[in-house]
């Protein structure tokens, strides 16, 4: 038997917002977006970030983990969403 996991709707493209605080360590902030308002940590070394939250997907807790790099006003880097699969992401600074 095959079962699919439930990420279709991981594959569209989301407008979504985070609002990141470096300093103090560790890097905090919130995740707004589809699915609600979510608290975020993570890291920040130099340019490379890496921030994780957790949410519930189809009655399922998710892990997701964000890791990418900043430059300027950007950041980009991939998205592993638990054991449901990954995709990339890119954001501006507004």
């Amino acid at each position: 038997m095959t079962v699919r996991p439930y990420c279709a709707t991981l594959r569209r493209h989301w407008s979504i917002a985070f609002w990141l605080h470096v300093e103090p360590a560790p890097l905090t902030g919130t995740y707004v977006g589809q699915m609600g308002e979510v608290p975020l940590e993570g890291t920040l070394k130099g340019t490379t970030l890496s921030f994780a939250t957790e949410m519930t997907v189809a009655k399922l807790k998710v892990r997701i983990l964000y890791t990418g790099t900043a430059a300027k006003d950007e950041l980009k880097g991939t998205i592993k969403y638990g054991e449901l699969g990954e995709g990339v992401f890119t954001g501006h600074r507004k």
